[in-house]
């Protein structure tokens, strides 16, 4: 991601600080950090026109296969609850999920994840077309935060690998 930014040529790439994972406190007022974010984004602009130090995008990464269902268990309840309970982006109403597949497709992971929480009785969190993008590897998903009283969106990237050439 930083070698991106750092070569895109238009000027938005010279507002983004792309940084290592970092601490995270899910309230204002949590004396210690209750979370290390793995990817999280800082835009220059919003610091200098709103004083907001906090990170204004966090990626949360996890391992994915469809057919592995504790995978599957890891991404909902390491992953997406954690931004539905607040842990992460508290303040926020959308942010960004990276599924790394480990095998099968983003429609094979979007199944297991999908039944997985079928199998919990959470359909109304359930993954479907993403609301940004029209790509096979893109899915959004929205949820109820009854603490917070805002519903957050997240926004689901499954990334394919290649292996590396020896």
């Amino acid at each position: 991601m930083r070698e991106v930014v750092n070569g895109e040529v238009a000027s938005w790439g010279k507002n983004i600080c792309v940084l290592p994972g970092t601490e995270s406190r899910s309230t204002p007022s949590a004396r210690r950090p209750d979370g290390i974010t793995d990817i999280p984004i800082a835009f220059t602009e919003i610091r200098e026109a709103y004083g907001d130090h906090d990170l204004h995008a966090i990626i949360e990464c996890k391992r994915i296969a469809g057919s592995d269902t504790d995978l599957c268990r890891r991404y909902v309840l390491c992953g997406i609850d954690r931004f539905k309970k607040g842990k992460y982006a508290s303040s926020h109403v959308s942010r960004f999920m990276a599924g790394y597949l480990l095998s099968g497709s983003p429609q094979w992971a979007t199944c297991g994840i999908n039944r997985y929480l079928d199998s919990r009785e959470r359909g109304d969190d359930r993954l479907g077309a993403c609301s940004l993008r029209d790509e096979p590897w893109a899915r959004s998903s929205v949820h109820q935060r009854p603490e917070l009283k805002v519903p957050i969106t997240l926004h689901h990237a499954f990334l394919g690998f290649r292996p590396a050439l020896s």
